[in-house]
């Protein structure tokens, strides 16, 4: 560590995957604040705090964020940390960001009490690869549909999808109603092959988005298993319990709300944390971060017997606190922000 306060590109060197999204690197660290998100918030707490670094788990944009325009939120919250001399940095690409994501499963199952076993919580083959061949004047609104329906979904990307031009060939059978040439006749067709990931679970809805906007009778298709990344870990609860206990004692450890969908008489073991699981169960419960009830209808439906979630700004707390530790040990001053993330509250009845 060099003499005199160390700068941020210092900083950097010691958070593997930690991108500077603006600031000068060579400026001088002086106190880290860490945060779940950059906001503006949380950028005035920096700024109030004389806080030389805004670190937080996700950026407040894509990579070339500094040229958003200052009239975006994103802009204009960029803006602002460069006016006020406070360099943000956070993780931006999905793959550096699936290793923190590692760090934040483990400092929750530690806040848990659970003992981690450090090993993948989902299959490392959770993904299928559908293609199909549309005629190039529809290939979009098939994009559209199977997005629609849960395809094409890569880490903060939606819509992802390859196409390949080429030449369809078939010859309709008597009994068809083609939707291009006649029954008997030999035809060939400017084609567009479409390919798309997707969970395994989503399966069902993105054949029938398929079959809906493709504008033949029948859509060739093919569905091939993907291997993928495997990512989270599995902890162990000391002994056994409910899912209405286990709910009641994340509500108290991490102060926040707990949703859960499942019996709560369940017995619950093992968790599952981190990145949504796509493929068959691996513990007794999963517990996901700020996670919609559709994506928890489908773990049920794909067997997972009981499904929890928190708001991310409380579940994201342990890691922040972990990080702040790991950064002052390198001779960094971190705090973590009051502001650390947001949470819902559940409103009752007066």
């Amino acid at each position: 560590m060099p003499h005199g306060s160390p700068r941020v590109a210092d900083l950097l060197a010691a958070l593997p995957g930690a991108a500077l999204i603006c600031g000068d690197p060579d400026a001088r660290a002086r106190t880290v604040l860490l945060a779940a998100d950059a906001r503006a918030a949380v950028l005035d707490e920096a700024t109030a705090a004389g806080s030389g670094v805004l670190l937080t788990h996700r950026p407040p944009g894509p990579p070339e964020a500094p040229a958003l325009p200052a009239t975006t939120p994103k802009g204009r919250l960029i803006h602002r940390a460069i006016s006020a001399g406070v360099a943000l940095c956070a993780w931006p690409d999905a793959a550096d960001r699936r290793a923190a994501d590692s760090d934040v499963s483990r400092a929750l199952a530690d806040a848990l009490g659970l003992a981690a076993s450090h090993v993948p919580a989902t299959d490392p083959a959770p993904w299928e690869l559908i293609a199909t061949a549309v005629p190039a004047d529809a290939a979009d609104q098939v994009v559209d549909a199977m997005a629609a329906a849960g395809a094409g979904a890569i880490g903060d990307y939606t819509r992802c999808a390859w196409t390949t031009p080429g030449t369809g060939l078939f010859t309709p059978g008597w009994a068809a109603g083609p939707t291009i040439g006649s029954a008997g006749a030999a035809e060939s067709v400017v084609e567009v092959r479409v390919e798309m990931l997707l969970p395994h679970v989503r399966r069902a809805a993105v054949l029938a988005a398929l079959r809906s906007a493709h504008p033949y009778e029948e859509p060739a298709l093919h569905i091939a298993e993907v291997l993928g990344p495997a990512s989270g870990v599995v902890g162990e609860l000391p002994e056994p319990a409910t899912l209405a206990r286990f709910a009641v004692d994340i509500a108290e450890r991490l102060d926040t709300p707990v949703r859960s969908w499942g019996s709560l008489d369940h017995s619950i073991r093992t968790v599952a944390l981190g990145a949504a699981p796509q493929s068959r169960p691996t513990a007794d419960a999963w517990l996901g971060l700020d996670i919609a009830g559709s994506e928890a209808t489908d773990l049920l439906e794909a067997g997972w017997p009981a499904v929890l979630d928190v708001a991310r700004g409380p579940a994201l707390r342990p890691w922040l606190d972990a990080t702040a530790r790991r950064i002052e040990a390198e001779g960094f001053a971190a705090r973590v922000s009051q502001r650390a993330g947001d949470t819902w509250t559940v409103a009752r009845k007066p």
